[in-house]
């Protein structure tokens, strides 16, 4: 029996030697943790680039311009396999969004740019996955 695969992207927006994470919370649970901007591909959007641009609007209010892929991670689950693609980006323009906002289940709090001494200061437990974790953590070494 084959599984279905669906596809994330992920975004790491960068802004002058800063990472935009945002907060958000699983499933409305409390507390909000940190998260790279993150989502579906959808067929509509004819290309993992315009998901990530798409994504950045939805969920932090930013324009960027994709760079390259950064990393990548395949999560077989018993229903369903996740291959997720995350990308690298600029910051093109437009302010992260202050207010919290809700986008099909998932729970936004705000967005804001971290510098790598904030970051190196993080731990896994602050952010919402572990691929997101590692995600920042190796951003910070490129």
């Amino acid at each position: 029996m084959s599984l279905p695969i669906l596809i994330k992207i992920g975004v790491l927006i960068e802004r002058r030697w800063m990472l935009l994470l945002i907060e958000e919370k699983k499933n409305g649970e409390s507390p909000y943790k940190f998260n790279i901007v993150k989502g579906t591909f959808d067929a509509k959007d004819k290309s993992f680039e315009r998901t990530a641009v798409r994504e950045s609007l939805e969920e932090a209010g930013v324009e960027i311009k994709v760079k390259k892929l950064f990393n990548s991670f395949v999560v077989k689950r018993s229903d369903q396999i996740i291959v997720q693609l995350n990308f690298l980006a600029s910051f093109v323009k437009s302010r992260p969004l202050s207010k919290n906002k809700e986008i099909e289940n998932e729970y936004i709090g705000k967005a804001s740019f971290f510098q790598k001494r904030q970051l190196l200061k993080m731990q896994e437990r602050d952010f919402i996955s572990k691929r997101a974790y590692e995600s920042a953590q190796r951003w910070i070494t490129e």
